[in-house]
């Protein structure tokens, strides 16, 4: 029976502290005064874990990509890795979230196309489910959103020091 209880205990403290989940608080706040008529303009103040490297507000599609990074122990540094949050501001509900490490990767949107490049490869999100859709063996560097096409090169490191 003693076993019973502890191996619950473990399990079920196992799958809270598994848990992977972002929470991202909200609030109305006032924002400030309207001047013609006196009344107060209501906001919504959205509170995420980590400090807000960059953000991106697809306001079609009511999404805000947020890119998060932290600091330092002693404050004076940026950390290295981070979370993207896909927030969806209208439903106000975290969609999905996804490490980076920013020294090797980076994130780029255009309205609903989202490149994320991480080493030598950039991949295609979808960006209500945050899953790949397509791999790309290069590095994108520019997109025409309106044309659906983006243009990359591969840096061969090999024939660089040749």
């Amino acid at each position: 029976m003693r076993k019973t209880i502890i191996g619950l205990l473990l399990l079920v403290s196992g799958a809270s502290f598994g848990q992977t989940d972002l929470l991202v608080l909200h609030n109305e706040k006032v924002a400030g005064k309207n001047l013609i008529d006196n009344t107060d303009i209501q906001g919504i103040e959205f509170t995420f874990p980590e400090r807000i490297h960059e953000t991106y507000l697809d306001t079609t599609n009511g999404f805000l990509t947020a890119q998060l990074r932290g600091l330092s122990k002693n404050g004076k540094w940026l950390e290295n890795t981070g979370t993207v949050v896909q927030y969806d501001i209208v439903h106000r509900k975290v969609l999905w979230h996804k490490r980076i490490s920013y020294q090797y990767s980076n994130l780029q949107q255009f309205s609903n196309t989202m490149i994320f490049t991480n080493g030598n490869e950039s991949h295609c999100l979808d960006i209500r489910t945050g899953i790949e859709i397509r791999e790309v063996k290069n590095n994108i560097y520019y997109v025409d959103p309106t044309s659906n096409i983006g243009m990359g090169y591969r840096l061969r490191f090999g024939r660089l020091f040749k």
